[in-house]
């Protein structure tokens, strides 16, 4: 469980990466 978790914040935290720099592209 502990897994799925630490992978669920790796996808939200790549996903804010991803806004952040789209942000600074624009």
């Amino acid at each position: 469980l502990d897994i799925f978790v630490c992978g669920d914040q790796i996808r939200k935290g790549a996903a804010l990466n991803a806004v952040q720099i789209a942000e600074k592209l624009l």
